[in-house]
């Protein structure tokens, strides 16, 4: 089963820190119903090392723009 869901989620250059960028998509997510897969998604950017890796991994749940 894929994960991308096909939500897409404006980010701007406000959103610096990964904690802001995953509240948007968090927030996206449980909107349209897929909680669990926001849960999921946690567990995999909390193991990321870096922003850049992290937001890849946000990238495969919904379409970052």
């Amino acid at each position: 089963m894929s994960k991308q869901t096909g939500i897409k989620v404006q980010i701007t250059e406000y959103d610096n820190n990964i904690f802001t960028v995953m509240e948007k998509v968090t927030n996206a997510l449980s909107e349209k119903g897929y909680i669990e897969l926001a849960s999921a998604m946690w567990d995999e950017v909390n193991q990321c090392d870096s922003y850049k890796a992290a937001l890849a991994k946000i990238n495969e749940y919904v379409e970052l723009q």
